[in-house]
């Protein structure tokens, strides 16, 4: 009888042994995966929609190494609507690199940064030497504790109060809704001519873990204080942060529309994120007064986001109109940016400048600039002066009211507040 019969155990054990000897050398011949990357000069590209604009800046950088001169390195943080955000940046970069009339005397080198884990990123971008940090908003509290830990100056475009080394470029939350409610004021509203004492009602998301909806629902009551308006009823509530969150919302602006019409409310304040607009306009649009009752909705900056998209709500038989105050607004964008934008992204939409997202990103980066060159009193941005007071807080900034259509189309309608000079 051959040995293997008489010794079937030992002939199971050298087979189990071979495979796993085999199983671990394919184990060690697998490429490892690569290390994420938090920063980059544009030669990562976080995603093909940032391919191209990623791109110029990787090009641009180069050309900003190559010259020997010295630089600047500024980082920009790629959000929820980077393309935008760097298309900004870079076109900051660009005008800065190339002066009309007179070489540089400081460059710009641009790094891009992502934002999902706030202590390597700030690790990697103090190896960077980076002097600024642009492009943090209000969810982007964690990142922004980290880079003052490692004292990085930061340019925000959100409320991220109480943090060392941050510039805003942009209004507080609580300025865009008394913004909003000067609007009000002047009773723009031709569809909806607002009586003596308007009456207003709140709705509102819950989700403590969403600053923005908190905020703008926090300085409404604020906004209100002392001025000719009425808080009716007690508003409708939802909550963004519940598993079920889709189905309260409806029940939320249900409850809304039904409250608006037992209460003959003319303003409803929508204090919640762009996401959960659009449900909230459709029920809205449904109320059971739409044909008789004119409505104004008013809202925060996160609107902007909605540019572009179709069917927000059926506008045949809603009467009502949207509102919302915006960050920044191509209504008052210079010339010579426009004109700048144009040429370097030809292929752009013709809407890309209409959310605000570009501007702010690029005024953002020449207030970095200007704080890292320590003259920070005025930036002349793309969309007018910024006027910053010693704590490099922007002084009585314009904000701009932006009308909202059910196809997304947005429309300039004005500004509210002060329009200063610095």
């Amino acid at each position: 009888m051959p040995w293997w019969r008489r010794h079937p155990r030992l002939i199971v054990t050298l087979f189990v042994i071979v495979l796993a000897a085999a199983g671990g050398v394919a184990y060690a011949l697998q490429p490892s995966p690569p290390p994420p990357v938090y920063v980059t000069d544009g030669a990562h590209v976080f995603n093909k929609n940032l391919r191209s604009v990623e791109n110029l800046v990787h090009e641009q950088n180069n050309w900003v190494t190559s010259t020997k001169k010295p630089y600047l390195s500024i980082a920009v943080v790629v959000g929820p609507n980077g393309r935008h955000a760097i298309e900004g940046a870079y076109l900051a970069q660009y005008e800065i690199n190339h002066p009309a009339g007179a070489p540089a005397t400081k460059l710009v080198r641009l790094l891009l940064t992502d934002d999902s884990a706030a202590q390597p990123t700030a690790a990697a971008l103090a190896g960077q030497h980076v002097v600024a940090v642009t492009g943090l908003g209000s969810g982007d509290a964690d990142l922004a504790h980290a880079l003052a830990g490692r004292h990085i100056a930061m340019v925000g475009t959100g409320d991220l109060a109480g943090i060392s080394g941050l510039v805003r470029v942009t209004p507080s939350y609580p300025d865009e809704v008394l913004a909003a409610i000067r609007f009000l004021d002047g009773n723009p509203d031709p569809h909806n001519r607002l009586p003596a004492r308007p009456r207003m009602w709140l709705m509102q998301d819950e989700n403590d873990s969403d600053g923005y909806a908190i905020a703008l629902g926090d300085a409404y009551a604020l906004a209100l204080h002392s001025r000719n308006f009425q808080i009716v009823g007690p508003g409708s509530e939802y909550d963004s942060g519940v598993p079920a969150a889709a189905t309260v919302l409806a029940a939320s602006a249900t409850a809304g529309g039904d409250g608006v019409c037992r209460s003959h409310v003319n303003v409803v304040y929508f204090a919640g994120t762009a996401a959960a607009l659009p449900a909230t306009l459709s029920r809205l649009a449904t109320r059971s007064c739409a044909r008789t009752r004119p409505l104004t909705v008013l809202t925060g900056s996160d609107a902007a986001s909605l540019l572009g998209h179709t069917d927000l709500w059926s506008p045949a038989s809603a009467n009502m109109d949207v509102y919302f105050t915006a960050q920044a607004s191509p209504g008052r964008l210079s010339g010579q940016s426009a004109d700048g934008f144009r040429r370097v992204f030809p292929k752009e939409a013709a809407d890309a400048l209409d959310d605000g997202v570009a501007i702010v990103s690029h005024d953002a980066v020449l207030t970095a600039v200007a704080a890292a060159r320590g003259v920070l009193t005025t930036v002349h941005g793309a969309s007018g002066d910024l006027c910053f007071d010693k704590a490099g807080d922007p002084v009585d900034r314009p904000i701009p009211i932006v009308q909202l259509s059910a196809s997304g189309v947005l429309t300039y309608r004005g500004v509210a507040g002060p329009v200063t000079r610095c």
